[in-house]
């Protein structure tokens, strides 16, 4: 009994073994991250980059994992811009490789949405504007996403504050008010940033002639 216990041990081993052997290490990687080993499956991306330095994919990947890793997840300790033009840099890389992987536009997006939400908090307007603007640049606001925008905002009466429920419908508004100077009458505010003593401050202060600050707010 011992001897077919042993003989099935060695064979499920080895069957893990080549099952492992049979996955790449792109494969590798996507099963860390959904395991929430984001650490691990970064540095399994890594590895696949220099050995398949042409697979789009891969890159994509490492620029989702690492923006996730940053904001989505567990707070990034010691972040700093450095760390989302690595970013911009896989996402770069993967759109180069391949113009049509919308996903990496989106992600592209969602990081210089995010970059730009620290140029808010900190009140800096050249910053603002170019990050929303680096995003166009990229393909992330094509012609059909500004006509939903502009249509989204339409809904609203004169200066009516309009709530979003996710990065994508404030990224276009966001755009659309900087950029194309479109329904600055309107107040956009982002569910999620309500719970953020910064938002609430910065909408009762506004910024400058570019955010207007928000009459309903109180005094107190």
């Amino acid at each position: 009994m011992k001897k077919i216990t042993a003989i099935l041990t060695i064979l499920l081993f080895h069957a893990l073994l080549a099952d492992a052997q049979e996955k790449t290490l792109k494969e590798q990687a996507v099963e860390k991250f959904e395991k929430e080993h984001y650490h691990e499956a970064i540095a399994l991306l890594e590895q696949a980059a220099i050995e398949t330095p042409d697979d789009a994919e891969i890159y994509f990947y490492l620029g989702w994992f690492n923006h996730y890793r940053a904001y989505d997840s567990r707070l990034l300790a010691g972040y700093n811009f450095a760390y989302s033009q690595k970013i911009f840099n896989y996402l770069d890389k993967a759109i180069s490789l391949n113009p049509q992987l919308r996903d990496a536009i989106y992600f592209y997006e969602a990081e210089c949405g995010a970059v730009a939400d620290k140029a808010m908090r900190n009140y800096d307007v050249e910053k603002l504007r170019y990050f929303y603007q680096k995003a166009y640049e990229k393909g992330a606001f094509p012609p059909w996403r500004i006509e939903h925008g502009k249509n989204f905002m339409n809904t609203c009466d004169t200066n009516a504050i309009l709530f979003t429920g996710g990065d994508a419908d404030f990224n276009i508004c966001m755009y659309l008010q900087l950029h194309q100077n479109y329904r600055t009458d309107l107040t956009v505010i982002p569910l999620g940033f309500l719970g953020r003593p910064w938002y609430i401050k910065f909408l009762k202060t506004g910024l400058g002639n570019v955010i207007k600050k928000n009459k309903y707010q109180s005094n107190g």
